[in-house]
């Protein structure tokens, strides 16, 4: 019974510092060194690629300030929140427009680097020729709802 016990309590050990390792957390006061902007990018992108947006977003993000991974990040990341913008289509127009605005702020962001590359470019643009009429329909949305929807 003794010996038991014991087997369940290692077992029991072994799975949290598998789950703390698979997640990134220390055990036994291990010394990790910070994850360089190159790890950290991978990791975005590994993320992205699984489907896993609002994880990858999440890493990204603090990457856009990054001097060597910024310009990459900012594209990236523009590209996932305006992907999500035109997911939101259907729940209002408040996310959608946020997630849009978002994503022209990423993309002028990465056009700053290279202001005459045309990739950079046309994802400006394609962000930017939306919001004026999601900025309406928002305002429309807005107005119809502290009428009580009255015409």
């Amino acid at each position: 019974m003794y010996e038991a016990n014991i087997f369940r309590f290692r077992s029991l050990t072994l799975l949290v510092a598998l789950v703390a390792s698979a997640f990134g957390v220390t055990c036994h006061g291990e010394d990790t060194t910070p994850e360089t902007d190159g790890e950290i990018w991978n990791r975005g992108v590994d993320l992205y690629r699984a489907g896993n947006h609002t994880n990858a977003l999440a890493v990204l993000k603090p990457l856009i300030l990054s001097k060597t991974h910024g310009v990459r990040a900012s594209e990236l990341v523009g590209a996932i929140e305006f992907a999500e913008g035109l997911k939101r289509g259907g729940e209002g127009t408040e996310k959608p427009l946020a997630s849009l605005e978002s994503a022209a702020s990423d993309f002028q962001l990465a056009l700053r680097s290279n202001p005459t590359d045309p990739r950079m470019n046309r994802n400006l643009t394609r962000a930017m020729d939306r919001l004026p009429e999601l900025r309406e329909q928002a305002h429309v949305e807005k107005v119809m709802k502290a009428l009580g929807q009255q015409d």
